[in-house]
């Protein structure tokens, strides 16, 4: 059973329909606890021209604007997910 929503139902849930949400939910919690989703580990890092380009399991990605530092601390919100494999 999926998860009942009230907007959606535009009426109060039923006991039943709240207790079968935590239900689902109780349910993919246990999933997750029981098996979590891999982590993304990385294969290669790469240089190209002023680009570092990083290839994880997940895809290739690089950096959004020109390196300025040998420290190489980046904001994480300039990365970018170039293609997935």
């Amino acid at each position: 059973m999926g998860i009942v929503y009230r907007h959606q139902k535009q009426e109060p849930l039923t006991i039943e329909e709240m207790d079968g949400n935590f239900a689902n939910l109780d349910e993919r919690v246990k999933n997750l606890e029981t098996k979590p989703p891999l982590a993304e580990g990385i294969a290669n890092v790469a240089q190209e021209g002023d680009q570092l380009m990083i290839l994880g399991s997940r895809g290739v990605y690089s950096c959004l604007v020109p390196h300025t530092s040998t420290d190489f601390q980046q904001d994480q919100g300039n990365w970018a997910l170039v293609f997935e494999v």
